[in-house]
């Protein structure tokens, strides 16, 4: 995560999520650009932290990987905050990691989106 902040070409999200789709393929394409899509999917898990009598050395590189971990999921919750509409935010404000408030944005938006589907067609009928 080189920089604190995101490119203007990454809308911020729609409270209605009219522009779930785009919002979803730039953000995620900025966070793989900044090495944190792993922390959004999910696919990189807290370190685990090692036994009791594990000698100093696997202790301090858990330290260090914990370190960077922490480091590198706050950066991508920051990211994903600068996007999202104040209810969104607000809303998903307890959930322990970034990726399970990805994965609620993802649930509610796409649910969103599909309602917005249906009213658009009915319009054109």
């Amino acid at each position: 995560s080189s920089s604190e902040s995101l490119p203007n070409s990454i809308p911020k999200l729609q409270s209605d999520g009219e522009n779930w789709v785009i919002f979803d393929t730039r953000f995620s394409d900025a966070m793989n650009a900044k090495g944190c899509l792993g922390h959004l999917m999910g696919d990189v898990p807290e370190p685990k932290k090692p036994d009791d009598d594990a000698d100093s050395a696997a202790q301090a590189a858990h330290c260090t990987a914990l370190e960077k971990w922490t480091r590198n999921e706050a950066s991508t919750r920051y990211f994903l905050s600068q996007r999202l509409p104040n209810t969104l935010l607000i809303s998903t404000k307890g959930l322990t990691t970034v990726s399970s408030q990805w994965a609620y944005i993802t649930r509610s938006m796409t649910s969103k989106s599909i309602h917005l589907q249906a009213d658009q067609r009915q319009k054109f009928l």
